[in-house]
């Protein structure tokens, strides 16, 4: 069976329920799917975000219902209908509860959730409805709320770059530590830290909202190359040239850049992404000064360079590598 796209952003929401429950009906029909047809659903949700979310909200409920048993449709008449017909019925009486408002179906209004991670050393790039694009950096975790129009992302930990496709109806939120960051059509780094967090904007505008510890509201609005730095008690902005900038980002290519750092600062930097650590246990030590580009995950390369240039022992242990005098 092949369909074709037929809803248009301009049709109701049970319009869009009903026709996200054809869809459906294709799909889990036995031997009706094909690549033809997943095209052709691929172009039916690039046409409003809302042809999507209607998709993911009747695939959640059918699987979340445990195929609707819990309902107790009867599926058999005295005459046998065929499978499809079962189907087409089912899921147009989840799209008459939808349109509705049924009580046991509530949850499908409410906005999907999607939650994105990395493990440590890892990094994945995510495209959303609407085309915008995040990288996430190691060790990271995202949840994204993504609803008709608006979206909102929680940077839960970790750093991420984000690649937002601005809709000037539709407002894309990232909430980090605190802070509230709002798209105005941008580029931009973001990254939780313990204590703070960082926002570096790379094109376009971005504004920061948070308040301080009297509960009093803080704002800036970013230009390209602001840097903001969020603590509990301030908020500040800094500007970063265009090589800093995409330096702080070379761990989208799987490398580090440290230009003129501590060794503890380049160490800390590193360590984000390998389970085993570097340690320099002398405070003299790891004020040393090093500069040089480094894979993220070759900690023995970056150990044997500070061997070689500052002089420094390096002692390769099991759980860790320790460089001293």
């Amino acid at each position: 069976m092949s369909m074709t796209s037929n809803a248009s952003p301009a049709k109701s929401a049970a319009e869009i329920d009903a026709a996200a429950a054809d869809w459906l009906t294709t799909r889990y029909d036995s031997g009706a799917w094909s690549e033809e047809n997943q095209a052709a659903l691929e172009t039916w949700f690039a046409e409003d975000i809302a042809h999507e979310i209607a998709f993911l909200r009747l695939e959640a409920a059918w699987e979340r219902a445990n195929r609707l048993t819990a309902l107790k449709f009867e599926l058999t008449e005295a005459q046998p209908k065929s499978r499809s017909t079962q189907w087409k019925a089912l899921f147009g009486s989840v799209a008459a509860l939808i349109a509705l408002g049924a009580g046991a179906f509530e949850y499908l209004s409410r906005p999907h959730i999607q939650t994105y991670a990395t493990d440590i050393g890892g990094r994945k790039t995510v495209t959303l409805a609407d085309g915008s694009h995040i990288e996430l950096n190691t060790d990271t975790h995202i949840r994204a709320e993504i609803a008709r129009d608006s979206a909102t992302l929680w940077l839960d930990k970790g750093e991420a770059y984000f690649e937002i496709k601005h809709d000037p109806s539709r407002k894309f939120v990232v909430i980090a530590s605190g802070r509230t960051i709002t798209d105005l059509g941008t580029k931009f780094r973001v990254k939780s830290q313990a204590d703070h967090v960082q926002v570096a904007l790379l094109e376009g505008r971005v504004s920061v909202e948070s308040s301080d510890a009297a509960g009093k509201p803080q704002k800036a609005v970013l230009q390209p190359g602001d840097v903001a730095i969020g603590y509990s008690h301030s908020l500040s902005v800094i500007s970063e040239s265009r090589k800093d900038l995409e330096d702080d980002l070379s761990w989208r290519k799987g490398t580090v850049v440290f230009d003129n750092v501590s060794l503890a600062d380049a160490v800390a930097d590193l360590n984000r992404y390998n389970t085993k650590h570097i340690v320099i246990p002398d405070p003299a030590v790891a004020r040393r000064r090093i500069a040089g580009t480094f894979r993220t995950d070759d900690v023995q390369g970056f150990a044997a360079l500070a061997q070689d240039l500052l002089k420094l022992r390096v002692d390769n242990r099991k759980d860790a590598i320790v460089i001293s005098r």
